[in-house]
Protein backbone atom coordinates (compact mmCIF):
# COMPACT_ATOMS: atom_id res chain seq x y z
CA UNK A 1 0.00 0.00 0.00
CA UNK A 2 1.31 3.43 -0.96
CA UNK A 3 1.65 5.69 2.09
CA UNK A 4 1.08 9.40 2.53
CA UNK A 5 4.78 10.32 2.31
CA UNK A 6 5.05 8.76 -1.14
CA UNK A 7 1.72 10.21 -2.32
CA UNK A 8 2.77 13.72 -1.28
CA UNK A 9 6.16 13.35 -2.93
CA UNK A 10 4.69 12.04 -6.18
CA UNK A 11 2.13 14.84 -6.28
CA UNK A 12 4.75 17.54 -5.68
CA UNK A 13 7.07 15.98 -8.26
CA UNK A 14 4.35 15.84 -10.93
CA UNK A 15 2.78 19.24 -10.23
CA UNK A 16 3.08 21.67 -13.14
CA UNK A 17 2.40 25.39 -13.26
CA UNK A 18 -0.36 24.73 -15.77
CA UNK A 19 -2.16 22.48 -13.25
CA UNK A 20 -2.64 25.34 -10.79
CA UNK A 21 -5.84 27.43 -11.01
CA UNK A 22 -5.36 31.17 -11.70
CA UNK A 23 -6.90 32.14 -8.35
CA UNK A 24 -4.29 30.06 -6.53
CA UNK A 25 -1.46 31.67 -8.51
CA UNK A 26 -2.75 35.13 -7.59
CA UNK A 27 -2.82 34.22 -3.91
CA UNK A 28 0.70 32.84 -4.19
CA UNK A 29 1.79 36.23 -5.51
CA UNK A 30 0.03 37.94 -2.60
CA UNK A 31 1.86 35.68 -0.16
CA UNK A 32 5.19 36.23 -1.90
CA UNK A 33 4.84 40.02 -1.76
CA UNK A 34 3.65 39.91 1.86
CA UNK A 35 6.56 37.79 3.04
CA UNK A 36 9.09 39.90 1.11
CA UNK A 37 7.80 42.87 3.09
CA UNK A 38 8.13 40.91 6.33
CA UNK A 39 11.69 39.81 5.46
CA UNK A 40 12.75 43.38 4.70
CA UNK A 41 11.22 44.72 7.90
CA UNK A 42 12.78 41.89 9.91
CA UNK A 43 16.20 42.58 8.43
CA UNK A 44 16.27 45.95 10.22
CA UNK A 45 15.31 44.63 13.64
CA UNK A 46 17.93 43.98 16.29
CA UNK A 47 17.57 40.25 15.56
CA UNK A 48 17.89 40.71 11.81
CA UNK A 49 20.96 42.92 12.08
CA UNK A 50 22.71 40.45 14.36
CA UNK A 51 22.00 37.27 12.39
CA UNK A 52 23.04 38.97 9.14
CA UNK A 53 26.23 40.15 10.82
CA UNK A 54 26.93 36.61 12.03
CA UNK A 55 26.51 34.82 8.70
CA UNK A 56 28.54 37.45 6.86
CA UNK A 57 31.61 36.19 8.74
CA UNK A 58 31.05 32.68 7.34
CA UNK A 59 32.10 33.89 3.86
CA UNK A 60 30.12 31.21 2.07
CA UNK A 61 29.68 30.55 -1.64
CA UNK A 62 27.43 33.39 -2.96
CA UNK A 63 24.41 31.42 -4.19
CA UNK A 64 21.42 33.26 -2.74
CA UNK A 65 20.49 36.75 -1.55
CA UNK A 66 20.09 37.84 2.04
CA UNK A 67 16.94 39.92 1.57
CA UNK A 68 17.67 43.44 2.80
CA UNK A 69 21.34 42.57 3.14
CA UNK A 70 24.31 43.52 0.99
CA UNK A 71 25.71 40.07 0.20
CA UNK A 72 24.88 36.53 -0.86
CA UNK A 73 25.64 33.23 0.84
CA UNK A 74 24.74 29.55 0.49
CA UNK A 75 21.12 28.74 -0.30
CA UNK A 76 20.53 27.05 3.05
CA UNK A 77 21.96 29.98 5.04
CA UNK A 78 19.97 32.48 2.97
CA UNK A 79 16.88 30.38 3.68
CA UNK A 80 17.69 30.41 7.40
CA UNK A 81 18.29 34.15 7.65
CA UNK A 82 15.37 35.20 5.46
CA UNK A 83 13.02 32.87 7.31
CA UNK A 84 14.17 34.19 10.69
CA UNK A 85 13.60 37.75 9.48
CA UNK A 86 10.16 36.87 8.14
CA UNK A 87 9.29 35.41 11.54
CA UNK A 88 10.66 37.83 14.17
CA UNK A 89 7.90 40.42 13.75
CA UNK A 90 4.98 37.95 13.61
CA UNK A 91 4.20 39.64 10.28
CA UNK A 92 3.45 36.48 8.32
CA UNK A 93 0.33 34.54 7.25
CA UNK A 94 -1.48 31.27 7.63
CA UNK A 95 -3.07 28.83 5.18
CA UNK A 96 -5.85 26.87 6.81
CA UNK A 97 -4.16 26.62 10.20
CA UNK A 98 -0.58 26.34 8.89
CA UNK A 99 1.71 29.36 9.31
CA UNK A 100 3.34 28.46 6.02
CA UNK A 101 4.59 31.67 4.41
CA UNK A 102 7.58 32.41 6.64
CA UNK A 103 8.98 28.95 5.82
CA UNK A 104 7.83 28.27 2.25
CA UNK A 105 8.66 31.63 0.66
CA UNK A 106 12.23 32.02 2.03
CA UNK A 107 13.02 28.42 1.06
CA UNK A 108 11.60 28.77 -2.45
CA UNK A 109 13.35 32.09 -3.01
CA UNK A 110 16.76 30.90 -1.75
CA UNK A 111 16.80 27.63 -3.67
CA UNK A 112 15.11 29.15 -6.71
CA UNK A 113 17.79 31.81 -7.01
CA UNK A 114 20.61 29.30 -6.58
CA UNK A 115 19.35 27.06 -9.40
CA UNK A 116 18.29 29.87 -11.78
CA UNK A 117 14.63 28.92 -11.51
CA UNK A 118 12.01 30.73 -13.56
CA UNK A 119 9.09 32.60 -12.02
CA UNK A 120 6.73 29.76 -12.93
CA UNK A 121 9.01 27.24 -11.22
CA UNK A 122 9.20 29.42 -8.12
CA UNK A 123 5.42 29.81 -7.90
CA UNK A 124 4.82 26.09 -8.50
CA UNK A 125 7.15 25.08 -5.66
CA UNK A 126 5.61 27.74 -3.40
CA UNK A 127 2.08 26.50 -4.09
CA UNK A 128 3.14 22.89 -3.52
CA UNK A 129 4.66 23.79 -0.14
CA UNK A 130 1.51 25.55 1.03
CA UNK A 131 -0.72 22.67 0.00
CA UNK A 132 1.42 20.16 1.88
CA UNK A 133 1.75 22.33 4.99
CA UNK A 134 -2.00 22.93 5.18
CA UNK A 135 -2.71 19.20 4.94
CA UNK A 136 -0.14 18.21 7.57
CA UNK A 137 -1.70 20.70 9.98
CA UNK A 138 -5.27 19.74 9.10
CA UNK A 139 -4.41 16.08 9.71
CA UNK A 140 -3.00 16.79 13.16
CA UNK A 141 -5.49 19.32 14.58
CA UNK A 142 -6.14 18.59 18.24
CA UNK A 143 -2.58 17.57 19.01
CA UNK A 144 0.12 19.28 21.05
CA UNK A 145 0.42 22.51 19.12
CA UNK A 146 -1.80 25.02 17.38
CA UNK A 147 -1.20 28.13 15.30
CA UNK A 148 2.49 28.92 15.02
CA UNK A 149 3.16 26.14 17.53
CA UNK A 150 1.81 23.57 15.06
CA UNK A 151 4.79 21.64 13.71
CA UNK A 152 4.73 21.01 9.95
CA UNK A 153 7.67 22.73 8.25
CA UNK A 154 9.99 19.73 8.12
CA UNK A 155 7.52 18.12 5.73
CA UNK A 156 6.72 20.90 3.25
CA UNK A 157 10.09 22.68 3.05
CA UNK A 158 12.18 19.71 1.80
CA UNK A 159 9.55 19.27 -0.91
CA UNK A 160 9.78 22.95 -1.88
CA UNK A 161 13.57 22.72 -2.03
CA UNK A 162 13.59 19.30 -3.66
CA UNK A 163 11.21 20.30 -6.44
CA UNK A 164 13.38 23.29 -7.34
CA UNK A 165 16.51 21.11 -7.18
CA UNK A 166 14.92 18.69 -9.65
CA UNK A 167 14.84 15.65 -7.35
CA UNK A 168 13.06 12.52 -8.52
CA UNK A 169 10.34 10.90 -6.41
CA UNK A 170 12.71 8.63 -4.48
CA UNK A 171 15.04 11.52 -3.75
CA UNK A 172 12.10 13.62 -2.56
CA UNK A 173 11.13 10.86 -0.13
CA UNK A 174 14.74 10.74 1.04
CA UNK A 175 14.70 14.52 1.50
CA UNK A 176 11.54 14.42 3.60
CA UNK A 177 12.87 11.43 5.55
CA UNK A 178 16.09 13.29 6.27
CA UNK A 179 14.46 16.58 7.20
CA UNK A 180 11.97 14.88 9.55
CA UNK A 181 14.53 12.56 11.17
CA UNK A 182 14.99 14.95 14.11
CA UNK A 183 11.38 16.01 14.60
CA UNK A 184 11.32 19.53 16.08
CA UNK A 185 8.60 20.94 18.32
CA UNK A 186 8.74 24.59 19.42
CA UNK A 187 9.59 25.62 22.98
CA UNK A 188 7.24 28.57 23.37
CA UNK A 189 9.29 30.10 26.19
CA UNK A 190 11.86 31.00 23.51
CA UNK A 191 9.37 33.45 22.03
CA UNK A 192 10.61 36.08 24.46
CA UNK A 193 13.90 36.31 22.52
CA UNK A 194 15.38 36.67 19.04
CA UNK A 195 15.38 32.86 18.86
CA UNK A 196 11.66 32.92 18.09
CA UNK A 197 12.89 33.35 14.52
CA UNK A 198 14.28 29.82 14.60
CA UNK A 199 10.66 28.58 14.70
CA UNK A 200 10.74 28.55 10.90
CA UNK A 201 14.40 29.37 10.31
CA UNK A 202 15.80 26.10 11.60
CA UNK A 203 13.33 23.82 9.77
CA UNK A 204 14.17 25.74 6.58
CA UNK A 205 17.91 25.33 7.15
CA UNK A 206 17.61 21.62 7.97
CA UNK A 207 15.19 20.93 5.11
CA UNK A 208 17.24 22.62 2.38
CA UNK A 209 20.28 20.76 3.70
CA UNK A 210 18.40 17.45 3.62
CA UNK A 211 17.20 18.05 0.06
CA UNK A 212 20.71 18.87 -1.16
CA UNK A 213 22.14 15.74 0.47
CA UNK A 214 19.27 13.53 -0.77
CA UNK A 215 20.21 14.51 -4.31
CA UNK A 216 23.40 12.50 -3.80
CA UNK A 217 21.58 9.35 -2.70
CA UNK A 218 21.58 9.78 1.09
CA UNK A 219 18.46 7.88 2.19
CA UNK A 220 15.62 8.75 4.53
CA UNK A 221 12.61 6.82 5.78
CA UNK A 222 9.92 6.79 3.09
CA UNK A 223 7.00 6.53 5.54
CA UNK A 224 8.17 9.13 8.03
CA UNK A 225 5.20 11.52 7.76
CA UNK A 226 2.52 8.94 8.58
CA UNK A 227 4.44 6.23 10.51
CA UNK A 228 3.37 5.51 14.13
CA UNK A 229 6.75 6.73 15.36
CA UNK A 230 7.16 9.21 12.55
CA UNK A 231 7.06 13.00 12.28
CA UNK A 232 3.37 13.74 12.84
CA UNK A 233 3.03 11.49 15.85
CA UNK A 234 6.33 12.60 17.38
CA UNK A 235 5.55 16.31 17.07
CA UNK A 236 1.77 16.48 17.48
CA UNK A 237 0.90 13.13 19.03
CA UNK A 238 -2.13 12.70 16.79
CA UNK A 239 -2.89 12.03 13.12
CA UNK A 240 -5.84 11.58 10.77
CA UNK A 241 -3.84 9.99 7.91
CA UNK A 242 -6.50 10.44 5.22
CA UNK A 243 -6.34 14.23 5.56
CA UNK A 244 -2.65 14.25 4.67
CA UNK A 245 -3.48 13.60 1.01
CA UNK A 246 -7.18 14.42 0.77
CA UNK A 247 -8.15 16.55 -2.23
CA UNK A 248 -4.66 16.98 -3.69
CA UNK A 249 -5.06 18.83 -6.97
CA UNK A 250 -8.77 19.41 -6.29
CA UNK A 251 -8.99 21.42 -3.10
CA UNK A 252 -6.48 24.28 -3.09
CA UNK A 253 -5.93 25.53 0.43
CA UNK A 254 -3.83 28.46 -0.74
CA UNK A 255 -6.64 29.72 -2.97
CA UNK A 256 -9.38 29.26 -0.37
CA UNK A 257 -7.84 29.79 3.02
CA UNK A 258 -4.88 32.22 2.95
CA UNK A 259 -4.94 34.84 5.70
CA UNK A 260 -2.32 37.60 5.43
CA UNK A 261 -1.53 39.72 8.46
CA UNK A 262 -1.83 43.49 7.93
CA UNK A 263 -0.12 44.15 11.26
CA UNK A 264 2.91 42.64 13.04
CA UNK A 265 1.05 40.90 15.85
CA UNK A 266 -0.76 37.74 16.93
CA UNK A 267 -3.60 36.85 14.58
CA UNK A 268 -6.14 36.67 17.39
CA UNK A 269 -5.62 40.35 18.24
CA UNK A 270 -5.96 41.80 14.74
CA UNK A 271 -9.72 42.33 14.94
CA UNK A 272 -9.25 44.58 17.95
CA UNK A 273 -6.47 46.43 16.09
CA UNK A 274 -8.80 47.00 13.13
CA UNK A 275 -11.46 48.47 15.40
CA UNK A 276 -9.07 50.70 17.32
CA UNK A 277 -7.32 52.07 14.23
CA UNK A 278 -10.66 52.85 12.61
CA UNK A 279 -11.62 54.92 15.67
CA UNK A 280 -8.39 56.88 15.99
CA UNK A 281 -8.07 57.55 12.26
CA UNK A 282 -11.67 58.73 11.83
CA UNK A 283 -11.91 60.83 15.00
CA UNK A 284 -9.70 63.25 16.89
CA UNK A 285 -8.61 61.24 19.92
CA UNK A 286 -6.19 62.93 22.32
CA UNK A 287 -4.41 60.01 24.02
CA UNK A 288 -3.73 62.18 27.06
CA UNK A 289 -7.47 62.66 27.66
CA UNK A 290 -8.55 59.02 27.47
CA UNK A 291 -10.17 57.70 30.63
CA UNK A 292 -10.18 54.07 29.58
CA UNK A 293 -10.23 51.71 26.61
CA UNK A 294 -12.45 48.62 26.79
CA UNK A 295 -11.77 45.66 24.51
CA UNK A 296 -14.51 43.04 24.15
CA UNK A 297 -13.03 39.92 22.60
CA UNK A 298 -13.33 36.12 22.38
CA UNK A 299 -12.11 34.12 25.35
CA UNK A 300 -9.95 32.19 22.86
CA UNK A 301 -7.92 35.35 22.26
CA UNK A 302 -6.43 35.12 25.75
CA UNK A 303 -4.65 31.86 24.88
CA UNK A 304 -2.14 33.62 22.65
CA UNK A 305 -3.10 37.31 22.70
CA UNK A 306 -2.01 37.65 26.31
CA UNK A 307 0.60 34.88 26.26
CA UNK A 308 3.27 36.68 28.29
CA UNK A 309 1.09 39.23 30.12
CA UNK A 310 1.32 37.30 33.40
CA UNK A 311 5.04 38.02 33.70
CA UNK A 312 4.95 40.79 36.32
CA UNK A 313 8.22 42.44 35.34
CA UNK A 314 7.92 41.90 31.57
CA UNK A 315 8.78 45.46 30.62
CA UNK A 316 11.71 45.56 33.00
CA UNK A 317 13.04 42.34 31.46
CA UNK A 318 12.73 43.92 28.02
CA UNK A 319 14.46 47.07 29.28
CA UNK A 320 17.38 44.95 30.61
CA UNK A 321 17.40 42.85 27.43
CA UNK A 322 21.15 42.37 27.20
CA UNK A 323 21.07 40.66 30.62
CA UNK A 324 17.74 38.82 30.38
CA UNK A 325 17.61 37.74 26.70
CA UNK A 326 14.17 39.33 26.34
CA UNK A 327 13.27 41.65 23.45
CA UNK A 328 10.17 43.15 21.80
CA UNK A 329 8.80 39.79 20.63
CA UNK A 330 6.58 39.03 23.68
CA UNK A 331 4.69 42.23 22.91
CA UNK A 332 3.67 40.84 19.52
CA UNK A 333 1.54 38.42 21.56
CA UNK A 334 0.21 41.08 23.91
CA UNK A 335 -3.21 42.56 23.21
CA UNK A 336 -2.64 45.73 25.20
CA UNK A 337 0.72 47.03 23.94
CA UNK A 338 -0.13 47.13 20.19
CA UNK A 339 -3.39 48.91 20.99
CA UNK A 340 -1.69 51.43 23.28
CA UNK A 341 0.95 52.35 20.73
CA UNK A 342 -1.73 52.29 18.01
CA UNK A 343 -3.70 54.96 19.85
CA UNK A 344 -0.67 57.21 20.12
CA UNK A 345 0.84 56.64 16.67
CA UNK A 346 -2.40 55.92 14.76
CA UNK A 347 -0.73 52.93 13.11
CA UNK A 348 0.61 49.49 14.03
CA UNK A 349 3.65 48.70 11.88
CA UNK A 350 7.12 47.28 12.55
CA UNK A 351 8.39 50.66 13.72
CA UNK A 352 5.94 50.56 16.65
CA UNK A 353 8.02 47.73 18.14
CA UNK A 354 11.25 49.66 18.62
CA UNK A 355 12.45 50.18 22.17
CA UNK A 356 11.96 53.93 21.78
CA UNK A 357 8.24 53.38 21.16
CA UNK A 358 7.86 50.62 23.75
CA UNK A 359 9.13 52.86 26.54
CA UNK A 360 7.54 56.09 25.36
CA UNK A 361 5.92 57.64 28.49
CA UNK A 362 2.60 58.37 26.76
CA UNK A 363 2.37 54.83 25.36
CA UNK A 364 3.06 53.42 28.82
CA UNK A 365 0.39 55.69 30.29
CA UNK A 366 -2.25 54.60 27.74
CA UNK A 367 -1.30 50.99 28.38
CA UNK A 368 -2.58 51.26 31.97
CA UNK A 369 -6.01 52.37 30.73
CA UNK A 370 -6.82 49.31 28.65
CA UNK A 371 -9.35 46.81 30.03
CA UNK A 372 -10.21 43.43 28.49
CA UNK A 373 -13.64 41.80 28.65
CA UNK A 374 -14.24 38.35 27.20
CA UNK A 375 -17.46 37.43 25.40
CA UNK A 376 -18.11 33.78 24.65
CA UNK A 377 -20.58 34.67 21.89
CA UNK A 378 -17.61 35.97 19.90
CA UNK A 379 -15.92 32.58 20.23
CA UNK A 380 -18.81 31.04 18.29
CA UNK A 381 -17.76 33.00 15.18
CA UNK A 382 -14.45 31.12 15.29
CA UNK A 383 -16.37 27.87 14.76
CA UNK A 384 -18.23 29.09 11.69
CA UNK A 385 -17.23 28.65 8.04
CA UNK A 386 -15.60 30.90 7.10
CA UNK A 387 -14.07 31.44 10.52
CA UNK A 388 -14.45 35.00 11.80
CA UNK A 389 -12.19 36.84 14.21
CA UNK A 390 -14.26 39.52 15.96
CA UNK A 391 -13.68 42.17 18.63
CA UNK A 392 -15.11 45.47 19.81
CA UNK A 393 -13.13 48.44 21.06
CA UNK A 394 -14.65 51.34 23.02
CA UNK A 395 -12.63 54.44 23.87
CA UNK A 396 -14.09 56.51 26.72
CA UNK A 397 -12.78 60.05 27.07
CA UNK A 398 -12.44 62.05 30.29
CA UNK A 399 -15.33 64.29 29.18
CA UNK A 400 -17.62 61.25 28.87
CA UNK A 401 -17.57 60.94 25.09
CA UNK A 402 -17.49 57.37 23.77
CA UNK A 403 -16.16 56.03 20.50
CA UNK A 404 -16.94 52.41 19.68
CA UNK A 405 -16.19 50.13 16.75
CA UNK A 406 -16.95 46.44 16.16
CA UNK A 407 -14.91 44.30 13.76
CA UNK A 408 -17.03 41.65 12.07
CA UNK A 409 -14.04 40.06 10.32
CA UNK A 410 -10.44 41.24 10.50
CA UNK A 411 -8.59 42.58 7.48
CA UNK A 412 -6.51 39.99 5.67
CA UNK A 413 -8.94 37.10 6.13
CA UNK A 414 -9.80 35.08 2.99
CA UNK A 415 -13.17 36.84 2.76
CA UNK A 416 -11.81 40.28 3.71
CA UNK A 417 -8.57 40.79 1.75
CA UNK A 418 -6.57 44.00 1.55
CA UNK A 419 -4.00 45.43 -0.87
CA UNK A 420 -0.85 43.51 0.02
CA UNK A 421 1.24 46.01 -1.95
CA UNK A 422 0.75 48.48 0.89
CA UNK A 423 2.04 45.94 3.42
CA UNK A 424 5.10 45.42 1.25
CA UNK A 425 5.71 49.16 1.08
CA UNK A 426 5.51 49.37 4.88
CA UNK A 427 8.05 46.56 5.24
CA UNK A 428 10.35 48.05 2.61
CA UNK A 429 10.13 51.60 3.96
CA UNK A 430 13.57 53.10 4.49
CA UNK A 431 15.28 50.05 2.96
CA UNK A 432 14.39 50.07 -0.73
CA UNK A 433 13.93 53.24 -2.74
CA UNK A 434 10.37 54.05 -3.75
CA UNK A 435 11.32 53.24 -7.34
CA UNK A 436 12.68 49.81 -6.40
CA UNK A 437 9.63 49.11 -4.24
CA UNK A 438 7.38 49.62 -7.25
CA UNK A 439 9.67 47.50 -9.44
CA UNK A 440 9.43 44.62 -6.95
CA UNK A 441 5.65 44.92 -6.83
CA UNK A 442 5.43 44.81 -10.63
CA UNK A 443 7.76 41.82 -10.88
CA UNK A 444 5.83 39.86 -8.26
CA UNK A 445 2.50 40.68 -9.89
CA UNK A 446 3.92 39.30 -13.13
CA UNK A 447 6.12 36.62 -11.59
CA UNK A 448 5.11 33.97 -14.13
CA UNK A 449 6.95 36.05 -16.76
CA UNK A 450 10.29 35.97 -14.94
CA UNK A 451 12.90 34.05 -16.92
CA UNK A 452 15.10 33.91 -13.83
CA UNK A 453 14.29 34.58 -10.17
CA UNK A 454 17.46 36.67 -10.02
CA UNK A 455 15.55 39.44 -11.82
CA UNK A 456 13.62 39.80 -8.55
CA UNK A 457 16.28 39.02 -5.97
CA UNK A 458 18.78 41.52 -7.38
CA UNK A 459 16.37 44.28 -6.30
CA UNK A 460 16.33 42.89 -2.74
CA UNK A 461 20.11 43.16 -2.36
CA UNK A 462 20.81 46.47 -0.64
CA UNK A 463 24.12 48.32 -0.83
CA UNK A 464 26.30 48.96 2.21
Amino acid sequence: MVGATEILCRWVHDLRYEDIPPRVIERAKDQLLSILGAMLAGSRTEAGIRIISAVRTWEERPESTIVGGSFKCSMRTAGLVNSVNAQVLEFDDWVGDAHAGAAVVPAALAVGEAVDASGKELLTAQVAGNEVAARVVDATVGGRGTGNLHACHQVEVPLVAGKLLGLNVTQLMDAVGGACAQAEFPAVVSWTSHSKGYLTGMPVYVSITAACIAKHGFSGNHEIVEAPRGYCYETQGILDPEKLVKGLGEKWWLGEALTIKPYPMCGFTMAAADALLKIVNENFIDPRKIERIVVRCPLTLLASGTMFAAIPDLYERIRRREETGYCWIPLLFDLKYPLAVGVVDREITPKQFTYERIFDPLVQEVLKKIEVETDLTLDLALLEEPRRFQSEVTIIMEDGKKFSEFTEQHRGAPNNPFDVSEKFRIGARGILSREDQEKVIRLVRNAEKLKNVKELTELLLVGE
